[in-house]
């Protein structure tokens, strides 16, 4: 029993080891082992999120499902906001003899009748993250080895936790940097064609767009120019609806999205949306002329095309 129950440890440590950035290997292991250990097909980690609900991180068995079925909870209401409480395993032996249970416990006894259940804590710096609960139905109570057992297979759980926490982080740093580097690039880049095009802009503006093009992802890109009669035309332009959109300009600069940038000195970041029943340009959202075709946008009878709805610009993204 002694060999099989270190086994079982050896063997959830292997798996954290290869599985760094996931904790579903190392959870689906965990309850392997505690099914052949506990001789219980009824098991269940918890996790509790930033928002203090507890919600499934993984689960095996019917019963438990419908114990979890009330799920997402406050952690107070919980046999993991018991255990966590306490920061020790809750052993329940005989759910229908205790006096103060937790309100999910009490509501499991019930809807699906008596159980003994362990719920193990997994704590993180003093700070609750979840739990590992066995359940026996019809109840039969945990010896201490299985109690020793369970906080031993909890606490390689948060091993896991952590270790796939600090994997993210880092790699999302590593994004950041990644970020910042193409940024202050094509920042440089721009600034090299400044200098050795002094006297033609072209040449920067469509610097300028294939930078915003490689940073932000965009399809459809241009640089507009505000001349002496008030009407705003395009200086450079990016993208295959070059030909669409240029029909469209000259503008008025009162009547376009540009133009509020323009009139109230700050960027302008929207989202337009396609509706067919009151149609819009897409273009020149202010400027209503030529119906949207949902059908087929690109016939010829309507020559604006559908511009998909995109998610607003990041912070970052302005500042660029």
């Amino acid at each position: 029993e002694a060999l099989e129950q270190q086994t079982a440890s050896a063997e959830v440590l292997q798996v954290i080891s290869s599985s760094v950035a996931d904790t579903t290997p190392v959870f689906d292991k965990i309850l392997d082992s505690c099914q052949r250990l506990f001789a219980t097909g009824e098991l269940a980690i918890y996790l509790v999120h930033d928002d203090g609900q507890v919600r499934v991180g993984a689960l095996r068995g019917e019963w438990i499902q419908g114990m979890s079925s009330v799920l997402p909870k406050p952690v107070d209401q919980t046999g993991t906001g018991l255990a966590i409480r306490r920061r020790a395993v809750v052993h329940i032996p005989d759910a229908a003899a205790e006096t103060d249970p937790a309100p999910t416990m009490r509501d499991a006894l019930a809807r699906l009748g008596n159980y003994s259940s362990l719920f193990a804590p997994m704590l993180w710096e003093g700070r609750g993250i979840g739990s590992i609960a066995v359940v026996r139905h019809p109840p039969a109570p945990f010896t201490e080895k299985e109690i020793a057992l369970l906080r031993t297979f909890a606490d390689q759980a948060v091993i896991a936790i952590q270790n796939a926490r600090l994997f993210n982080e880092l790699q999302a740093r590593n994004r950041d940097v990644t970020e910042a580097l193409d940024q202050q690039k094509a920042s440089a880049e721009i600034l090299a064609v400044i200098s050795s095009s002094v006297a033609d802009t072209q040449p920067v503006f469509e610097k300028i767009l294939q930078s915003c093009k490689h940073l932000f992802g965009g399809d459809e890109l241009d640089v507009l120019l505000v001349d002496e009669q008030g009407q705003l035309n395009i200086a450079a332009y990016l993208g295959k609806a070059h030909d669409i959109v240029a029909a469209t300009f000259p503008a008025p600069v009162e009547s376009t999205p540009a133009g509020r940038a323009i009139r109230e000195r700050r960027h302008c970041n929207s989202v337009t949306n396609i509706n067919p029943i009151n149609p819009i340009n897409p273009i020149n959202p202010f400027n209503p002329i030529n119906p949207f075709n949902p059908i087929n946008p690109f016939n010829p009878i309507n020559p604006l095309p559908y511009f998909p709805a995109m998610s607003r610009y990041s912070s970052t993204e302005v500042v660029i």
